[in-house]
Parts: C-alpha cells; structure tokens; sequence
C-alpha cells in the first residue's frame, strides 16, 4: 500500500521534529540547486551541473551518483554543505513574499519527538508563537538561494546566448563548448564581463569542477588532448590562475 506525502505549513507543526542528516538526504536528493554566494567554493567540493529544465538552465552540484571520483559519504574530512542540501526538506511556497512560518515541509520528511531533546532535533515555532532562530535561519538562507539561483540562471542564460554552453546528447543538462571557449575574442569576452564576471566564473568553476568525477566520466566529457597533468584544459589554465581564483583546500 502506498502512502500520499502531502505539505505541511511549519507554523501547524506542534512541538520538536527531526529530519535526516545531510548525507542520508545528499543520496536521496542526487544533486541541488545553487546560489552564485556558493559556486566556487561548491566547486571545490562537487561536480558542477547545468540542469535544462522547463523553467531555463539551473545550476546545481551533483550530490550523488556513480559517476563521482569519491562519494561524499567517504570523504576523510569535512564537507561544504550547499544550501540547497541544509535547507532541505524545507521549502517556500512560490509567489509572493512569505515569512518563515510560511515555509513548507514535506509529511514524509520529519517526525514529531518527544521526551528529553537529543542532536539533530529542530523547534520549529517557539511557546511564545514565533519562528525558533533555526527556522529564521532557514527562512533566510532560501531567500538568499532563490536570490543566487535566479543570478545563475542569468550567467548561463549568458553562456548558452554566446554559444558557450551546448546541449548533451544523452542527458537533459548543457556542457561546456570547449572549442567555442577555446576561440573567443577579447572583443566577446569582455562582453560577459561588462557589467558581472560571474558567466565566465560559471564556466571556469564547471570546467574545474570535473575533477570530482570519475576518470571514465572525465574523458567523455572533457577534451582530454587538451588536459594538462593538474587536470586543466592547457589554453586555459595560463589565461585564468586556477590557484587565485580558487584559493581554498580540496576539501574544508
């Protein structure tokens, strides 16, 4: 027999609740969207995608799949969470301005507790009626997501308009032109940089990003005869410093 999942308004929630942590969710979700605060530093942590769906390209991070080098799940040391991934199972309902006792939550995705608080568990309303700091924060950081992803879509917006980003064959997601990249102008480029850098960051962070993925996945994707030994297509890497635009460690 199967079961309706229906949403739930947080503010109709009584008491205590958790929710799974994030790698139980990284595996269920398989990838999130982005906000750009997020890009570079999601890039140093997981394969980055460009999704084709019906409401224009959505860039995201791919959380879980059998294509990545390392699941996240085997990571040694710690992991930079998305927002979209610690956020989750929460959402805000569309349209208009909300507030965060408007924010929704899936029935399948938490349970009510009770007894004696342990870790992990969220108060979502306080005694008094109002939203608990934890889901003030909540409410704020999908208000910044839904900012950053609107900023995304319009960088990629601007790469697929230049030709910068092509259709894959086999799945619903772009990739990067790379011989498009290869031979731009000054003249285009400058272009996509005129009022915001972040079209040509998306495209350095997507290309960077494929270094998560497995060998195999790498070389269907990338243009491997242009590779050099650190992973980099060769007439890149001497035109962006990779060490300077993504000064962080491997994993944080």
């Amino acid at each position: 027999m199967t079961t309706t999942s229906t949403m739930i308004v947080v503010s109709d929630i009584k008491g205590r609740i958790k929710v799974k942590n994030p790698l139980s969710r990284a595996e269920k979700l398989g990838w999130v969207a982005l906000s750009d605060t997020e890009l570079l530093i999601c890039s140093q942590h997981y394969p980055l995608c460009v999704i084709d769906a019906s409401c224009g390209p959505i860039v995201g991070a791919t959380l879980s799949s059998p294509e990545l080098r390392t699941p996240i799940s085997q990571r040694q040391k710690s992991i930079y969470f998305p927002i979209g991934l610690r956020t989750h199972p929460f959402v805000a309902p569309s349209g208009s301005s909300n507030t965060p006792k408007d924010l929704q939550i899936s029935s399948d995705d938490f349970k009510i507790v009770a007894g004696e608080t342990t870790s992990g568990e969220l108060t979502l309303i306080s005694d008094d009626g109002t939203p608990s700091a934890a889901l003030t924060t909540i409410h704020g950081l999908l208000e910044q997501l839904t900012a950053g992803k609107q900023k995304l879509q319009d960088a990629a917006n601007q790469l697929i308009i230049a030709n910068l980003l092509k259709c894959s064959s086999d799945e619903p997601q772009f990739t990067l032109n790379y011989a498009a990249f290869r031979d731009i102008s000054e003249a285009r480029l400058l272009a996509l940089t005129r009022t915001c850098a972040l079209a040509v960051e998306l495209a350095v962070a997507l290309e960077f990003s494929q270094r998560h993925l497995a060998a195999t996945r790498v070389a269907a994707t990338l243009p491997t005869d242009e590779v050099n030994s650190a992973g980099h297509i060769e007439w890149l890497s001497p035109w962006l410093d990779f060490g300077e635009l993504l000064a962080l460690p491997d994993e944080m």
